[in-house]
């Protein structure tokens, strides 16, 4: 589990005064995000839920944004292809190292 997502962050600072942190120099850089982004594959279909209301095309839309967004900070980007969960958590679990 991720101990500080991005909205938490955002949200102390701007409790803290500041309008718009992720407007402030180093806010990206700040050592809360790792360098290796994994892009999850789409598996060729979505299933519309109350929380999930866009289309397959506009979810590969979504994900060309998320890819250029993460290329243009810098990170490094490994594709997770489509199979079986599995097989993408061995895959992503090759590259993460947790501390024990």
């Amino acid at each position: 589990m991720v101990r500080e997502a991005a909205t938490d962050i955002v949200a102390a600072r701007q409790a803290k005064g500041c309008a718009e942190p992720w407007q402030e120099p180093g806010f990206v850089d700040s050592g809360t995000y790792q360098p290796l982004v994994f892009l999850i594959a789409p598996l060729g279909f979505i299933r519309r839920t109350a929380a999930r209301r866009i289309s397959y095309a506009e979810s590969l839309a979504f994900a060309r944004v998320h890819q250029e967004v993460y290329e243009a900070y810098g990170h490094r980007l490994m594709d997770v292809p489509p199979g079986p969960v599995w097989e993408r958590v061995a895959l992503i679990e090759k590259h993460v190292m947790c501390p024990v």
